[in-house]
Order: C-alpha cells, then sequence, then structure tokens
C-alpha cells in the first residue's frame, strides 16, 4: 500500500472551480482571497496545518472569508490544499 488518498468533488452544477497548491512540510504560504473572481470560496486540507494561530485538522473544510490567509504545513508530509469556488 502507498498510503494514496483520492479526493473527488461531485457537484449538481457544472459551475464550481478548483484550483490547487501544495505547501512542503514545515513552509508557510499566503493564500489570497482574490485568486479567482468567483465569490463563494471554500479551502479544503489534506494535512494538518495551521492558519495563524488556529490548528487546522487533516482533512478539514473551511469557508474563505478572510482576505487572505498564512497557511503553514505542521505535518511530515506535503500539504495539498484544494481551493473550490464558484
Amino acid at each position: 500500500e502507498d498510503d494514496t488518498r483520492l479526493f473527488c468533488l461531485r457537484t449538481k452544477t457544472d459551475d464550481y472551480e478548483i484550483d490547487i497548491l501544495d505547501i512542503s512540510s514545515d513552509e508557510t504560504k499566503t493564500i489570497n482571497n482574490d485568486y479567482n473572481a468567483n465569490t463563494i470560496k471554500y479551502i479544503y486540507f489534506s494535512q494538518d496545518c495551521k492558519i495563524g494561530e488556529t490548528e487546522i485538522d487533516q482533512y478539514s473544510c473551511r469557508k474563505f472569508t478572510s482576505n487572505s490567509i498564512e497557511v503553514k504545513n505542521t505535518s511530515d508530509k506535503v500539504l495539498r490544499v484544494f481551493l473550490i469556488s464558484r
């Protein structure tokens, strides 16, 4: 077994977009809310991480309402961030 995980997004409509960002272990990246013109945005985190001082659990999904966030990968694996919007 290679510890592979599969992420699948199924929606009733086809107006959703997915962008992907990889963050290496112990690395921090800024994600800006204006990365696209869509107004409804969610973020799915594939590993444990932190946004500021808030700890985010692996496989969490959060609504993206801030202008920007600093995401720090606190796991020992690459954090794949799925940016889901419509």
